[in-house]
């Protein structure tokens, strides 16, 4: 949809590492532009996924 027009970002909101690396390696792949925000951090929590 990003490549179509009908998307011009996309933010993903993360608690897991795991998640955002999948997310980056498959926009990276077609050359998408992602912005991440750790919902951990944003809530005031830590995020011990390592």
């Amino acid at each position: 949809m990003i490549e179509a027009g009908q998307y011009t970002h996309i933010v993903y909101l993360y608690q897991s590492l795991n998640v955002r690396r999948l997310v980056a390696k498959c926009a990276a792949e077609v050359g998408i532009e992602v912005t991440f925000g750790n919902l951990d951090e944003m809530l005031g929590g830590n995020n011990n996924d390592l």
